[in-house]
């Protein structure tokens, strides 16, 4: 099989868009397949068409708002969207739908994601009282550790052992110092059954956003290892980062 991708860069995580369509029953091993073979490659997403209207999907069918913003990018420049002019519309991005603003500027499009309304809870750390912060979009929950609370070497396993508290098809881990207002993503895909440390994660942000509402200014900037995200929480809560667009790639997919 024929399988094309485009490799976008968002704050430095690499984001494989696939542009051939693929059956649902064969995203996760296609998606573990190209995670395999695609140096420094994070995550793998999934354009999909009803019709003439695109919608994005992961392998879990969960949310990833980095997916979102290289989908939007991709689109923009491939429906030659001016440069320096924004082009807005709604994307079904697995389990909800995303308003997405893109604006191409050569090949690098900044991109703004207006989230869904998060829900807001906790959940305790194993023999302690310390209540830590989750913050659930449809598809993916957020826990949020302030540094020094989890070591880094065993995030991992309590993610897997959390499990049946964060339900949706994918997790993260926030490792947060909030006096840099800094965060390190680990995200679990349940799908592939892998939890990778990522360059950036557009949902992290907006979880961080959503946890700091009311205790920050309206616009806060927040910086991961790729880079910074700007997350926006006035009326509706937005995260904005640069999708920068690589060029399309063919190859033979072989199982």
């Amino acid at each position: 099989m024929k399988l094309t991708y485009v490799p976008v860069k968002i704050a430095k995580s690499i984001v494989l868009l696939v542009t051939t369509d693929v059956e649902g029953s064969l995203r996760a091993q296609t998606a573990g397949w190209l995670l395999r073979r695609v140096e420094d490659a994070e995550q793998v997403v999934f354009a999909a068409w009803n019709g003439d209207e695109p919608r994005l999907e992961t392998a879990a069918g969960g949310l990833s708002v980095n997916g979102a913003m290289a989908l939007c990018a991709w689109l923009a420049l491939e429906n030659g969207v001016p440069l320096g002019e924004t082009w807005s519309f709604p994307l079904p991005a697995g389990p909800v739908s995303l308003l997405c603003a893109v604006t191409p500027v050569n090949t690098c499009c900044p991109v703004t994601v207006t989230m869904p309304a998060p829900e807001e809870t906790t959940i305790s750390l194993p023999g302690s009282e310390i209540a830590l912060p989750v913050v659930r979009f449809p598809g993916i929950s957020h826990v949020i550790v302030p540094v020094g609370s989890v070591s880094r070497t065993e995030a991992r396993e309590l993610l897997r052992r959390w499990s049946h508290l964060l339900p949706a098809p994918a997790a993260g881990m926030l490792f947060w110092n909030e006096d840099a207002l800094s965060l390190d993503p680990l995200i679990w895909d349940k799908a592939l059954g892998a939890a990778a440390w990522r360059q950036s994660c557009a949902g992290a942000a907006a979880a961080v956003g959503a946890y700091l509402s009311g205790r920050a200014g309206e616009t806060v900037s927040l910086r991961q290892p790729g880079g910074i995200m700007a997350v926006t929480r006035s009326d509706a809560l937005t995260v904005t980062a640069a999708a920068e667009v690589g060029r399309s790639k063919t190859v033979d997919l072989i199982f």
